[in-house]
């Protein structure tokens, strides 16, 4: 060990520690914001009883992910979320639980497609819009 480096390595590890969290954070936060965009497109929509569980499971989300955006602009030093205790579970978590929801959604498209084959030739955002546009 470089003997200049000796009165500050800890601190240098702790530091990087905190980098990597940050990143692994950073990461997650970025699949979470994709799906939470895209998806509330879809749940702006009148969406039909059938989906009750994913409506529920979106509304905890939605909540979740505002209070992160708020919490972000209240304090931009996105370090600070690292020392939250369970912040990046919390995330993998919320972003599994979107997963849920889309996948509950296509099953209701490919319900809607079983119904009318015709709709096999409409991507699944088109006819996302084209069901929350009739509702």
């Amino acid at each position: 060990m470089n003997p200049y480096m000796r009165s500050f390595f800890e601190r240098l590890l702790e530091i990087e520690k905190i980098c990597k969290q940050v990143l692994e954070i950073m990461a997650e936060f970025v699949i979470l914001q994709n799906k939470w965009v895209y998806l509330q497109k879809v749940f702006d929509c009148e969406l039909p009883q059938s989906l009750a569980s994913e409506i529920k499971i979106w509304k905890v989300v939605d909540k979740f992910f505002c209070g992160i955006i708020r919490g972000i602009f209240e304090a931009p030093q996105v370090y600070k979320l690292t020392f939250k205790d369970g912040f990046l579970q919390m995330l993998r978590k919320n972003n599994t639980e979107l997963d849920q929801c889309k996948e509950g959604i296509f099953r209701f498209l490919e319900l809607k497609r079983q119904a009318f084959p015709r709709l096999y030739f409409v991507s699944n955002e088109e006819l996302l819009f084209i069901y929350g546009k009739q509702t």
